[in-house]
């Protein structure tokens, strides 16, 4: 029995790299158009006519439906082969199945592009009036529909619209939209249908549209429906279909948009059951758009490692991880260096949930040269943890700015960026982000993000009504738990308490420079030539009333000489508030004369930095977890499992600038004790202090304690610990 399984095995891996040959014996090449990237082992004459069409079938879509948002978060990538063995070599599952169907063209969405898989040496035929791609464009409509409108479409609009444009013929003149597609029109000549009114209310918990079978008549009506719409009775309906869809991109609900633009529905019905008895059926020539030209594009050869790439990358979106890793380590062969296998084994190991291999594979494509923003992207999401140090999150900045250098519209990007810069403390930059976020997408995810956003800048108000809006916008079961979730978090830590109130005040640190290291026993001590100051500068802090309660810090400079004289006073990092600016001149401007004692002073002329931080300090309480807490295979404790003994504690520091501002209290954190009683992942779970540090050190702390391992059954096992580390001012 094993010898065959051995043989089985030898068959499936021999047939894999049959297929690969079959398709990579075949040279390559690259066309580029403004909006696709076409991929073709047919001739580069060939990938240009592919390009060109679906740049026309873009500009028909966008010029008669100007609401669609036909520019696309991810890059569109079409693979153009030349025959049927490459396509099966790409999508071998249709032809695994006897007698299963055998596409011209296949969809699919991976992490970080769409790829439309066709096969380029089929053309369409007038008088049939057929298009062979009719997935593929029935699929790309659908993308762009569903990404126009910040919540779903009715489901009969978008799927007949996306029916009307599926059998688009592209000619060199024209354009031809709206053909009859026969198999639809004669499901519905012999059976029965629904009513429109019953057409118009299916939703997506509908048997209508959860069956296949049922799928595939309420796709042929969606169609049908459409078609009458807009080519019905000489164009008759038109109108109140465009007055249906202006009402819905203004914000109407689908009920109130369609009895205000179509009136009374059951005189629609009457002309709508007549129209299945027509022998013909209008459709609409379109010229195509002469500024798009063939000629146009960019095309190049394509190395054999990229091609492999991209072929990795189909069969990553399509789930087939044993081709997609035989495809890297065909590019990688070719080319050791190609970042491109580096992505896409990266998205292959976060499918797995392999975070920390995913991370090293990110980086590996970063650290050569990737020119891809969902590597960048992802990397920088890997990155993030719950407490992340001001370090990490300057990287993980770093990490997504060049992601949107390379891609402006991925809003997942922009939304993380905008988390990222409010932990900054930079609320302006972390606005625009997040709501640049939700401008390009309007679903529950960005805002979410931008919710989380305006919390952690201390505008409450606002977060909750952004998380209401998520709620109410929310398509899935999981949509509405996590926003529901957040927004429970917002109005349960709604109120700060009298710890926080207490701590929203001024901390002036001039750090160490001249004076040098100061033991932390020192560091609030009167006697301490940096308190001196810090008190005297206190004293002198005045802003208005409309801002006092504000929030924002000013980095500032001066000189001292060894007489004491402060001159040369200068705002190096402006808060955004001018008040802030100009109290911190001021107050500097009443260190002169100097409250430093004559050894004090410095020896001679020296540049001083002072920082001040107004209403910074982070306010106690609960954070939101991350949404993969706790990690798959950790146990909680109960139920069998024997806690983790402790052997070795680490005692968290203060940092200067929290003992500045005075920060006592407790950071309770959640650790996962692994089997070798190290510990892995910790998160904060009550926050004590998120601005100068107390919660990192917590964190940096606990990370170094050691245990004995939990068990089960005598079993050592991942089990899920809580710490709390307290902080006391002596």
């Amino acid at each position: 029995m094993e010898s065959v399984r051995l043989r089985v095995v030898a068959i499936v891996i021999a047939l894999i790299a049959f297929q690969t040959r079959v398709v990579a014996e075949r040279s390559w090449v690259e066309v580029k158009s403004p909006h696709f990237t076409i991929v073709s082992n047919e001739s580069e004459r060939s990938a240009r006519t592919v390009a060109w069409q679906f740049e026309q079938m873009r500009e028909v879509l966008h010029s008669l439906w100007a609401w669609a948002r036909v520019d696309t978060a991810k890059p569109i990538f079409v693979l153009a082969v030349g025959d049927e063995a490459s396509m099966r070599a790409l999508a071998p599952q249709y032809w695994e199945q006897k007698g299963g169907v055998r596409p011209a063209s296949v969809f699919v969405e991976a992490a970080d592009r769409y790829i439309i898989a066709l096969r380029s040496d089929l053309r369409a035929d007038d008088r049939e009036g057929l298009n062979p791609y009719i997935t593929a464009y029935w699929s790309y409509v659908a993308l762009v529909l569903n990404s126009s409108l910040d919540r779903d479409l009715p489901l009969w609009f978008q799927r007949g619209l996306a029916g009307i444009f599926s059998n688009t013929i592209v000619r060199d003149t024209s354009i031809q939209l709206g053909r009859v597609i026969p198999w639809y029109l004669q499901r519905l000549q012999q059976g029965s249908r629904l009513r429109v009114r019953d057409l118009l209310t299916i939703d997506r918990q509908s048997p209508w549209y959860t069956q296949a079978d049922r799928l595939d008549q309420f796709d042929a009506e969606c169609w049908a429906f459409m078609h009458f719409l807009m080519f019905g009775d000489d164009g008759a309906h038109r109108s109140q279909l465009d007055r249906f869809m202006a009402l819905l991109h203004a914000g109407k609900l689908a009920p109130a948009a369609l009895e205000e633009g179509f009136g009374n529905l059951d005189a629609l019905q009457s002309g709508f059951s007549a129209y299945f008895t027509q022998r013909l059926y209008q459709y609409q020539r379109v010229d195509v758009d002469t500024r798009t030209t063939k000629e146009g594009f960019q095309g190049r050869p394509v190395p054999a490692s990229e091609s492999a790439s991209l072929r990795a990358a189909f069969h990553t979106a399509l789930n087939r991880p044993v081709e997609a890793r035989a495809a890297i380590d065909e590019a990688r062969k070719a080319d050791a260096r190609q970042a491109t296998t580096y992505e896409t084994e990266g998205i292959l190991l976060d499918s797995d949930r392999k975070n920390d291999s995913a991370r090293v594979a990110y980086a590996k494509a970063v650290e050569l040269g990737s020119k891809n923003f969902f590597a960048y992207y992802r990397l920088a999401a890997l990155m993030w943890v719950q407490g992340a140090d001001s370090d990490t999150l300057a990287s993980i900045k770093k990490s997504l700015e060049q992601s949107i250098v390379l891609n402006d519209r991925f809003a997942p990007a922009l939304g993380l960026l905008g988390e990222a810069n409010a932990h900054l403390g930079r609320p302006e930059d972390a606005l625009n982000a997040a709501r640049r976020a939700v401008s390009l997408d309007g679903g529950v995810t960005q805002r979410l993000s931008l919710a989380r956003v305006l919390w952690t800048i201390s505008r409450p108000d606002e977060a909750a009504s952004e998380a209401r809006n998520a709620l109410t916008i929310a398509r899935t079961e999981g949509e509405r738990r996590t926003a529901q979730e957040l927004l429970d978090f917002f109005q349960k830590n709604r109120h700060p308490s009298a710890a926080a109130a207490a701590s929203s005040r001024l901390v002036v640190d001039f750090g160490f420079d001249y004076f040098g290291p100061v033991p932390s026993t020192a560091a609030t001590s009167t006697a301490s030539p940096a308190t001196k100051l810090a008190n005297r500068v206190k004293e002198f802090w005045s802003v208005p009333a409309d801002v006092a309660a504000a929030r924002g810090h000013v980095v500032a400079t001066m000189t001292i000489d060894e007489t004491g004289t402060i001159t040369d006073i200068a705002i190096d990092q402006a808060a955004s508030i001018n008040a802030f600016n100009i109290a911190a001149r001021d107050a500097l401007a009443h260190l002169d004369p100097t409250p430093l004692s004559p050894e004090d002073n410095p020896s001679g002329r020296t540049r001083l930095t002072a920082t001040f931080f107004y209403n910074e300090a982070s306010t106690p309480g609960v954070v939101p977890l991350p949404s993969n807490w706790p990690p798959p295979g950790a146990s909680r404790p109960g139920n069998g499992v024997v806690l983790p003994r402790l052997v070795r504690e680490v005692k968290p520091q203060y940092t200067r600038l929290a003992m500045k501002a005075g920060i006592h209290g407790t950071v309770v954190t959640e650790i996962i004790v692994r089997k070798d009683g190290t510990v892995g992942t910790a998160v904060v779970v009550r926050s004590l202090d998120q601005t100068f540090g107390l919660d990192q050190e917590a964190l940096k702390a606990v990370r170094q304690w050691r245990f004995e391992p939990g068990t089960l059954k005598g079993e050592a096992v991942d089990v899920l610990v809580s710490i709390e580390l307290t902080f006391t001012l002596k």
